[in-house]
């Protein structure tokens, strides 16, 4: 059975998908859910200039001045003029902003708290060699992020803000702009951002719970590289041997393990953080002790955990995890496509934000605990 790629609102509806064996066609249908925030409101504008001086933006500079203006050459970066979004946030946390991106090649954003004396520069060509070093030095199960969407260059990298314990104010207004590698700059866009009173809201969420990774599949040239997920926990890298008086000995004749690395991952959701843990174990065949008909392995175990805040925007199915043991700048944070979410498992996907892979769109299927 080969799925197709899910598209569409996510939001408590119910999602289909096709199915084909043996020349028939089969409708599916699972129920996704949504996360929900129901809140009231208090009143009050947060001081621009105060709230920038104790709030980080990921990747980003701080620049005193104007904000840029837009520029009047008709190949700078492109956004959607009709995109006015508001975003619910909860302080000490994060605010995350997908900027929808129309036309044109993205460099970075400039970033800026309306109204306030200063505004930041964000790099993604220096951001994305940074965030992509971060994740190979976390354990296997945490994937690169991003799916891309129209134009060139860094279209869909994410705008990160750490927010301060305090924010005196219940809203705020957040202003950004796309430029390109000329410094050709876009129109800019202002989103609202409510601040919720955090542990007096009613929420609800589906996410709620221990999700465990539990496999890997490819779509690519127009098809799956496996009929199903395929379980990625255990890895073995073999080798050729020879068996000469009980020994082992680099040869051809035999193929074994030598090289074993068992691993467990999983992400537990809670109203408005997550924790991230794994554990290893890896280790090579020890070619001194081991036999013809006994394989010895010097194994080593390693487990860790992280912790940090997640948001998702139900509008682009883009789901974002950020890990508060990042520096206060360089956040570590992976955004992924939901593609699926039920009851009883969760699909998340990305495909990088260059041309490394040909568009190959990774799928990482985690089951409900």
């Amino acid at each position: 059975m080969k799925k197709i790629i899910l598209s569409g609102v996510l939001a408590s509806v119910v999602a289909f998908y096709a199915c084909k064996k043996e020349g028939t066609t089969t409708t599916i249908t699972n129920t996704v859910h949504d996360t929900t925030i129901v809140t009231t409101y208090a009143s009050g504008i947060a001081n621009a200039d105060t709230l920038t001086a104790s709030l980080k933006v990921a990747y980003g500079s701080s620049i005193t001045g104007t904000f840029p203006t837009a520029s009047a050459d008709a190949s700078a970066p492109v956004l959607d003029s009709l995109y006015n979004k508001t975003y619910t946030v909860i302080k000490s946390r994060f605010l995350i902003i997908y900027p929808p991106n129309v036309s044109g090649n993205v460099a970075g954003y400039y970033v800026q708290i309306a109204g306030a004396a200063s505004y930041f520069k964000i790099d993604y060509t220096q951001a994305y060699g940074l965030r992509k070093a971060a994740k190979q030095a976390r354990a296997a199960a945490t994937k690169t992020p991003n799916a891309r969407g129209n134009g060139d260059g860094y279209i869909d990298s994410t705008i990160v803000f750490k927010l301060p314990a305090t924010i005196k104010g219940d809203t705020f207004y957040v202003k950004y702009a796309a430029y390109d590698t000329l410094g050709r700059v876009s129109d800019a866009i202002t989103a609202t951002v409510l601040v919720l009173p955090e542990g007096s809201d009613k929420w609800t969420d589906s996410l709620a719970g221990t999700w465990n990774y539990y496999g890997q599949n490819y779509y690519y040239n127009g098809s799956w590289e496996y009929t199903d997920y395929q379980v990625d926990t255990l890895y073995n890298y073999t080798q050729n041997f020879d068996c000469n008086n009980d020994q082992l000995s680099f040869g051809s004749t035999l193929t074994i393990p030598y090289y074993k690395n068992i691993y467990h991952s999983s992400y537990s959701f809670d109203n408005y953080s997550f924790t991230y843990t794994y554990s290893n174990n890896y280790g090579y065949l020890d070619m001194n002790t081991s036999t013809c008909s006994n394989y010895v392995y010097n194994l080593n175990y390693s487990a860790d955990s992280e912790q940090g805040g997640f948001s998702y925007d139900p509008a682009t199915k883009k789901f974002t995890v950020i890990y508060d043991a990042s520096s206060n700048v360089d956040f570590g944070y992976d955004t992924y496509h939901l593609a699926e979410l039920t009851d009883k498992y969760m699909i998340l996907s990305y495909n990088n934000s260059n041309n490394d892979y040909n568009g190959t769109i990774y799928y990482y299927k985690f089951i409900k605990q």
